[in-house]
């Protein structure tokens, strides 16, 4: 029995390409559950967002407000776009401590993860008091106090993932360069990328994607006016095909990245690294959008009360779009089209990948490490029907 909101991942032997498995993925996840908003104000749905999505909440609000908002509008930018960073560190944070570990066979570093966890917590509530519909501060924000929240994350980022080791990063250009930095197996990011570059079975699963472009919000607009039922949102495409959004899209022109994928296809290397260049990435914009916001002081959202409108923001698992269409105040029409549904659409990155895996022992964990580098964000269930294993369910 498939729960609810949850990936169904069955691989079997494949009659009509041989050295290809056969891959069916089943989503029980629709996108119509922003349809309960219908008939209502944005000013009665907006708040109710954060508690609809436990995952990316922050995300899911900005997308929408920006969907209502009012063109002129700008004012509430800067402070959204800090929560929404702040959670795509988070993100990038807890995966790497609840799922790298354990893939390492090692331990999240539990005495230190609620230390980083409060940080994170006190920036999002600090900022949060400037992001309220009714009531926000009337004090001007200081910015000394969140930058210095996020020291604290990076030395500690530094000290329990890096190995002490976070500033070489930035000189990393090569595939050689990311070899010499892992040598010591000092740090959890080293020694997963160690080993990954020791597996024998790391290239099998490369795949050369197609990355989602940066449309722009018109082109989202025309797309999403075009397909309004929840069949496109629940099975997206873009120019007839399937594409790929998120760390590895973002980072593509990175060097270290481009290095690692000579003849552009990404393996699961590719993919690990390009999540630790996000997270570097997403820090130094958070840092940046921080400071920048010292002094902010309060406004007002301005709301539109008819048109049709879009939200899109990055989070860590890629593109998160809201299209709402008002009229006379009221919601008439409301689509979310989420990062998962793109990667893992039934011919998309994840079936890609995973058809590329070659039966026997080993399989379901090979087949797992690509799920969680790729990244749903609900749970999923791995069934290998091919005769030599049986499935198991994953958060």
């Amino acid at each position: 029995m498939i729960r609810e909101d949850q990936l169904s991942i069955r691989l079997s032997p494949n009659e009509e390409d041989k050295n290809n498995l056969r891959v069916d993925i089943v989503s029980t996840r629709k996108s119509d559950l922003a349809q309960i908003f219908i008939g209502k104000t944005p000013m009665e749905a907006l708040p109710m967002i954060p508690r609809l999505y436990s995952i990316c909440g922050m995300a899911h609000s900005y997308a929408a407000i920006q969907a209502c908002q009012s063109l002129d509008d700008s004012r509430s930018s800067a402070i959204h776009e800090a929560l929404c960073l702040n959670e795509m560190l988070r993100e990038h944070v807890l995966h790497i401590a609840l799922h790298w570990t354990k893939q390492i066979g090692t331990k999240a570093p539990r005495d230190q993860m609620p230390v980083l966890v409060q940080a994170f917590e006190a920036i999002s509530l600090k900022l949060l008091a400037y992001a309220q519909f009714d009531s926000q501060p009337k004090e001007k924000l200081e910015a000394a106090l969140l930058v210095a929240k996020l020291d604290r994350i990076t030395e500690l980022l530094d000290a329990l993932f890096f190995g002490h080791a976070l500033k070489g990063w930035k000189d990393l250009k090569t595939s050689l360069d990311l070899v010499v930095w892992c040598g010591d197996d000092n740090g959890i990011i080293a020694r997963m990328i160690n080993q990954s570059i020791r597996s024998d079975h790391q290239d099998i699963a490369a795949i050369e994607p197609a990355f989602l472009p940066d449309l722009s919000k018109q082109d989202w607009q025309q797309l999403l006016q075009r397909n309004k039922g929840s069949a496109f949102c629940d099975q997206p495409d873009w120019q007839d095909a399937p594409h790929e959004t998120g760390s590895l899209q973002r980072q593509r022109q990175h060097p270290l990245i481009r290095a690692l994928m000579p003849a552009g296809k990404a393996n699961l290397l590719a993919r690990q690294t390009a999540r630790i260049l996000d997270l570097l990435s997403v820090m130094a914009q958070l840092r940046d959008q921080l400071k920048a916001l010292d002094g902010y002081n309060a406004a007002p959202i301005l709301l539109q009360k008819n048109g049709a409108g879009v939200g899109v923001v990055e989070t860590a698992r890629g593109r998160l779009v809201h299209a709402i269409d008002l009229q006379d105040g009221l919601i008439r029409h409301w689509s979310i089209l989420a990062p998962t549904e793109w990667n893992f659409h039934p011919n998309g990155a994840a079936a890609q990948s995973l058809s590329r895996l070659t039966p026997g022992p080993g399989l379901e964990e090979q087949a797992r490490q690509i799920m969680l580098a790729i990244d749903p964000c609900i749970a999923f269930d791995l069934l290998d029907a091919t005769g030599l294993g049986k499935g198991a369910s994953y958060a």
